[in-house]
């Protein structure tokens, strides 16, 4: 039994302990669920996270704290990263350094996770770091550029097989994003806008007149 129990009484025909800290620490050990305070559902004691100072589980549950972490985020994003973001990237460089053994155990543990996810998952979370990393829009913005142009190439009106064979194209020297492309559309204008007057010497070459 508890070490830290001293004195007991009886209580409806049941010992429990006196002190009152000691009983809080008894019922959590011995109660096979608890309340959590902020959702008000009776979770399992494995639910809720302990307190390392005193051994006492937390009144929110686990997933409460995570929601209420992950809004907590999202509202203040932009000043969190300012200050953290040099600090924390410095910092785990020197860790990594310092224990290669964690960083063999982080990337295992990164590489399990990615190859457990479903191959669809994978794709779009691909896509999703490709897009905000060259282009800065989102997958729901592409979303949103596909269905306005009624899932067709830009330029030749023709569907794909497969939604993410769409290309993004942009203007190199603005980067100003101008619609999505099927792959063949996307090369062709690149190749004509590298060098100045090249669609022009097409048109003549395949005897079309500049102004039709």
């Amino acid at each position: 039994m508890d070490r830290l129990v001293v004195e007991w009484r009886e209580s409806d025909g049941a010992l429990t302990p006196t002190d009152p800290l000691t009983t809080i620490r008894y019922r959590e050990r011995t109660m096979a669920k608890k309340k959590c305070t902020k959702c008000c559902l009776d979770k399992p004691i494995s639910a809720f996270y302990t307190n390392p100072k005193n051994g006492r589980t937390q009144s929110w549950c686990r997933a409460c704290n995570a929601e209420s972490s992950r809004a907590y985020f999202a509202k203040h994003r932009p000043d969190i990263l300012k200050k953290r973001g040099p600090y924390n990237a410095e910092w785990q460089r020197r860790f990594y350094k310092d224990n290669p053994e964690a960083r063999d155990k982080s990337i295992a543990g990164v590489r399990a996770w990615w190859n457990a996810l479903p191959l669809a998952e994978r794709r779009r979370l691909n896509q999703r770091k490709k897009l905000l990393k060259r282009y800065g829009i989102t997958v729901e913005q592409w979303e949103q550029m596909r269905a306005a142009q009624k899932g067709l190439c830009a330029i030749c009106g023709e569907s794909q097989k497969q939604e993410r064979h769409f290309h993004v194209d942009h203007c190199h020297d603005t980067g100003r994003i101008r619609g999505l492309l099927c792959m063949r559309c996307n090369t062709s204008l690149s190749w004509f806008e590298k060098v100045s007057g090249r669609l022009e010497m097409v048109l003549s070459y395949l005897g079309i007149e500049q102004g039709l």
